[in-house]
């Protein structure tokens, strides 16, 4: 399992120079991206173990995909030491290109940099930065 994690979390801190904060009461609210679609929070990526290079920078990660088994349920507090958030994502064509060093691995797959375009107390809406990080899944 190690072995995932730490390429996720390779492609997380790659984007760490570029992260942008998240707003208090994230964990309450609903969160979309700029054009209206529903995102769905996935985990938290923390900053902590071998996995990390960057220790005591936990990391939001969101998808676009609805959970199969329900909304996932991850502890606000947890939300709350998050220090910016991530969007994991397949990959576009271009970004398949550039990342020539993972030609072997059966799934890339993407996490783009996330900036809050409006806070609202029930709401929270990121832009997606085009800020990519990509890497091979392994399992």
């Amino acid at each position: 399992m190690g072995i995932v994690m730490q390429a996720q979390r390779r492609a997380i801190e790659g984007l760490a120079p570029q992260k942008k904060g998240l707003p208090d009461g994230i964990s309450d609210a609903e969160i979309y991206l700029d054009g209206g679609k529903r995102v769905y929070i996935l985990g938290v990526s923390p900053g902590q173990g071998t996995c990390s290079d960057v220790h005591d920078m936990d990391v939001l990660v969101l998808s676009s995909a609805k959970p199969e088994s329900g909304p996932r349920t991850v502890p606000g507090s947890s939300i709350e030491t998050c220090q910016y958030a991530v969007l994991l994502r397949s990959p576009t064509k271009k970004e398949v290109r550039k990342a020539q060093g993972y030609l072997c691995a059966t799934s890339l797959l993407a996490l783009e940099l996330l900036e809050v375009a409006e806070d609202r107390s029930d709401k929270v809406i990121f832009k997606p930065t085009r800020r990519v990080e990509c890497y091979a899944q392994f399992a």
